[in-house]
């Protein structure tokens, strides 16, 4: 779809541009065998802890339908760690006086609840009922 919306020739900003400010890490793919570059770069950016974030990787229609013989090596399995820093006390309890002072509080939580196997505690903090 991006093909409709972006003209190489024209000297707007396109699709795939306005997603830098917002990435970690952003490539746009010309030629297949970039990926083999590309994808391990933008996952050990996810996987650091200095540097997670989001990643873009424009990858477009015509690229994604050239054909190259990728090696074997590149689809074998890789395990990524990932340290997650607990907050400071001081911080958890600003949070909590905020919310709990908030007339109409939301909560937008993101794919890292799911990440982190935390749906359940997430449930169990905007079901627990507000003191006083």
């Amino acid at each position: 779809m991006l093909q409709q919306l972006e003209h190489a020739l024209s000297q707007d900003i396109s699709v795939n541009d306005c997603l830098k400010p917002v990435s970690k890490y952003w490539d746009r793919i010309h030629r297949p065998e970039q990926l083999l570059s590309a994808l391990p770069e933008a996952m050990r950016v996810l996987a650091d802890p200095a540097l997670q974030g989001a990643v873009t990787i424009a990858l477009p229609e015509d690229v994604q339908a050239e054909a190259f013989d990728f090696p074997d090596l590149f689809f074998e399995k890789r395990v990524y760690h990932s340290t997650r820093l607990r907050p400071e006390d001081e911080t958890l309890a600003r949070a909590e006086e905020l919310i709990r002072a908030a007339k109409r509080p939301l909560i937008i939580a993101g794919g890292g609840v799911f990440y982190s196997e935390a749906s359940d505690a997430l449930k169990a903090l905007v079901d627990k009922p507000a003191s006083p």
